[in-house]
């Protein structure tokens, strides 16, 4: 599902909007579709269900789950490419406005096949990028122009700018939206997209690399990383996985927040532009206690610079106790989940006697780049602002 294209950076642009759900069961709309993509030569593995994590609490969220023990290197599904929503020939390769605007005419068409049915099924804006007025321009004075995310404004502005799309239209937001935070590259793929991220669960593996292969010749596959056991449920990593790697330096915790609409689980990564602060966060397996790796050592500036914002964000907290009902709850909620990640992550950072050191302020637009194949000089396809000290100050 990872998708990230940056667009410029322009006036802010705000919207209301709402999206008529399609009602009913989503189980049903699922196995509804599961029987049409096998109907129409797509092949999904027998061993694989898709489940709540809680049996029987509608609310819990639908993942895939083994129901008897698969091999290593078994596939799990393969979407031929006449199921894939895909750009159209005449489209940009690196633009996924197409695939947007066929989306749309899917969700729109008169009678909406089993994945448009699914689909509609799906909650609108359910992520930041996509929110109300209200509720991102709350989360950008709880971040401060400071605090990751960022550019929280750059996909509404890439859609009206870039793809010409009509951003007052309900239906078009939520078809963006989908293609978004469900696409992988450009190609929005049935039953793929109901894959759940975790970077320590991980247990799938893409068999096509659509930055690389042609999928509307090859179509797209997942398989198995290793041997899983009946009730495992099945992860695919949003941000390292293994054809990912211009995301594994900067992709991280915040970015998974704003591109997918959800505070991802331990380990986390987190990565402060501004102050040159880069680090993981995990659970010791031991101890249960949280563990701070930088993998960029920390100097006192950037700590101090941490310590303020932290010092700010509680601030921040105290007056806001209650929504007045402007912001949609689940917004509110959400951006209280982030914020508590955070806090903590500033906490954890702040709180480290890891030794100081100033070389990091030394080094050029690269500090971060480490693992993947990004580097700072691509600024339209990371949001890694610059940060070179100038006669001591950040530019």
């Amino acid at each position: 599902m990872i998708n990230m294209k940056l667009p410029g950076m322009i006036a802010t642009l705000f919207l209301i909007a709402t999206v008529v759900r399609a009602s009913g069961d989503p189980e049903i709309f699922i196995a509804n579709l599961i029987e049409w993509l096998r109907a129409n030569g797509a092949y999904i593995n027998e061993n694989v269900a898709v489940k709540r994590s809680i049996e029987g609490d509608l609310s819990s969220p639908l993942g895939l789950v083994a129901i008897a023990d698969i091999n290593a290197e078994e596939t799990i599904c393969y979407i031929p490419p006449h199921l894939i929503i895909q750009p159209g020939e005449d489209s940009t390769k690196d633009s996924d406005c197409s695939t947007i605007q066929e989306t749309f005419e899917m969700l729109n068409a008169k009678e909406p096949n089993p994945y448009a049915q699914y689909l509609l099924s799906q909650l609108p804006r359910y992520t930041p990028e996509f929110w109300s007025e209200a509720g991102r321009s709350l989360l950008k004075e709880m971040l401060h122009d400071f605090l990751p995310p960022v550019y929280i404004d750059a996909t509404l502005n890439e859609l009206k700018s870039y793809c010409n799309g009509d951003i007052d239209n309900p239906m078009y937001l939520h078809a963006a939206m989908l293609v978004k935070s469900r696409a992988d590259y450009n190609y929005l793929v049935p039953f793929y997209d109901m894959t759940n991220h975790h970077n320590r669960k991980l247990n799938m593996k893409h068999v096509f690399d659509p930055y690389k292969e042609k999928i509307n010749e090859t179509g797209y596959a997942i398989a198995t990383a290793r041997a899983i056991k009946s009730g495992e449920q099945l992860y695919i990593s949003y941000n390292r996985c293994n054809i990912c790697t211009d995301y594994y330096d900067w992709f991280g915790t915040a970015e998974i927040f704003l591109s997918f609409g959800f505070v991802e689980q331990y380990p986390q990564r987190w990565l402060f532009d501004l102050s040159r602060i880069k680090f993981d966060l995990d659970i010791d397996n031991t101890t249960g206690s949280e563990v701070v790796t930088f993998l960029v050592p920390p100097s006192k500036k950037g700590i101090d610079m941490l310590r303020r914002e932290l010092e700010r964000l509680d601030t921040f907290s105290e007056h806001r106790t209650m929504n007045t009902g402007v912001i949609p709850d689940n917004e509110w909620s959400l951006l209280w989940d982030y914020y508590d990640a955070l806090h903590n992550a500033l906490s954890r950072a702040v709180e480290s006697d890891a030794p100081r050191s100033d070389d990091v302020w030394s080094l050029g637009d690269d500090w971060w780049v480490r693992d993947g194949t990004m580097h700072g000089s691509s600024v339209e396809e990371h949001f890694v602002r610059r940060s070179q000290l100038d006669d001591d100050n950040e530019l």
